[in-house]
């Protein structure tokens, strides 16, 4: 518990995520506004331009809304998440031919999948990161390759690890919490409730 407590203080501290009020599943999420930090690129975002997805520095008001995502349920349903364009609402990051886009939902079985991600523990093993991995290809994740956003199967290198993890900040709030299932164990970030419980490592 006294590790548990240390972790959070830290985060809090350091600002690595945002509270998401997240409830049960019949009740809404938060509309906070989260941004999406490289873990090995500091100063670059993941942020779509022109439809498509890439990791940019965020130097101007537009590229700023650009960067900035909803967390709402996952399109797919399940203990997943969908991540909607904060400036242009029902338009969501998807994978399309491995690339990460931008694109109006269709309300099409294939466009919920592409559009649907797991919030994962980072890859890299950094605490205050999360992986975004694929919900209709698992194994696979959200990564960046010369400023692109791709969604590619992971190869294990320690390369991958580090550009499949992001940093999540908040516009709204600079707490953090993890949330594990007490039924599935899936991670997600939010606000405990009955259902869910906050941690900050896997026991």
């Amino acid at each position: 518990m006294k590790i548990l407590l240390k972790h959070f203080a830290k985060s809090l501290f350091l600002g690595l995520a945002v509270v998401l009020t997240f409830l049960t599943p019949s009740q809404a999420y938060s509309e906070d506004v989260v941004s999406f930090q490289s873990s090995n690129f500091g100063d670059r975002y993941i942020r779509h331009k022109d439809g498509l997805g890439y990791l940019h520095q965020i130097n101007d008001k537009l590229s700023k809304k650009d960067a900035s995502f909803k967390v709402v349920p996952g399109l797919a349903g399940g203990d997943t998440s969908s991540f909607e364009a904060v400036h242009l609402p029902g338009c969501f990051l998807r994978h399309q031919n491995s690339r990460l886009r931008l694109d109006t939902n269709t309300n099409e079985k294939s466009f919920k999948e592409d559009a649907t991600f797991k919030i994962v523990k980072a890859l890299n093993g950094d605490e205050g990161g999360v992986s975004l991995e694929s919900v209709n290809f698992p194994g696979y994740y959200i990564r960046h390759s010369e400023g692109k956003m791709w969604v590619e199967k992971s190869d294990g290198s320690q390369l991958f690890k580090k550009d499949a993890t992001s940093r999540v900040s908040g516009h709204k709030s600079n707490n953090i919490i993890w949330l594990q299932s007490c039924d599935t164990k899936e991670l997600k970030l939010g606000s405990a409730s009955s259902s869910w419980r906050g941690i900050f490592s896997k026991g």
